[in-house]
């Protein structure tokens, strides 16, 4: 996983060198959610949601590959209470966490958008990044007794404040004249652990978390 992080920050950085003039700096906020131990549902609900913001710059390679380095703040949270089958166990968490990712934009049609041929045009995103989640959980209303083993277990677990991760997703860009582009993008993280919400042994330990994020794009070319 390091070479592959390594890959990409050579290629971000090779690859932006013979087109300086078309870098763009933008910004991107919406809402963020995760699907772990306390979530409620395998489709996201909206009440479940929190927010993510960030900032990014974008270097382009050729007309239709990115490369794009970005800085964010993304919030999640989760409750049993929620949950009418979870609320005897009630537990709670919520995490404030700050990501950076490289990744790679593939647009099929970028060379169309850029001829001024397509008012809309998509693009996909992969890549990695490093994450460092930090959760705040809240055993305090659990009145059962069955899992109290294993509630201790997991207060006592170490686990890494600093994760590896893999952004996997799709998105829209809109052109707004020749500096401009507004867009929107839903892009899945996968963290490689599940402790995204502080919680395993005493929920479900056989599978890991992850989260989303879904927002709008603004950027601006140099």
């Amino acid at each position: 996983m390091k070479n592959y992080i390594t890959f990409l920050l050579f290629a971000l950085l090779s690859g932006s060198l013979p087109a300086q003039s078309g870098i763009e700096l933008g910004m991107m906020g919406g809402l963020s959610f995760y699907q772990g131990d306390l979530t409620n549902s395998l489709v996201w609900e909206l009440k479940e949601s929190s927010i993510g913001a960030g900032l990014f710059a974008r270097f382009p390679v050729n007309d239709s590959w990115n490369m794009r380095a970005g800085l964010s703040y993304v919030r999640i949270a989760g409750t049993d209470l929620d949950n009418a089958d979870r609320d005897r166990r009630a537990f709670a968490f919520h995490n404030n966490m700050v990501e950076f990712s490289l990744v790679g934009e593939f647009e099929p049609w970028g060379s169309n958008r850029i001829a001024g041929g397509l008012p809309v045009s998509p693009y996909l995103v992969f890549g990695s990044g490093l994450l460092y989640t930090k959760p705040k959980v809240d055993f305090s209303q659990f009145t059962g007794d069955l899992l109290t083993r294993n509630v201790i277990r997991d207060r006592d677990t170490p686990y890494s404040k600093l994760r590896v991760i893999i952004p996997v997703g799709v998105g829209v860009k809109v052109p707004m004249g020749d500096s401009w582009l507004v867009g929107l993008e839903a892009a899945i993280r996968y963290p490689f652990t599940d402790y995204l919400d502080g919680i395993s042994y005493s929920a479900n330990p056989e599978k890991n978390d992850w989260y989303a994020l879904i927002g709008l794009t603004l950027s601006k070319k140099l």
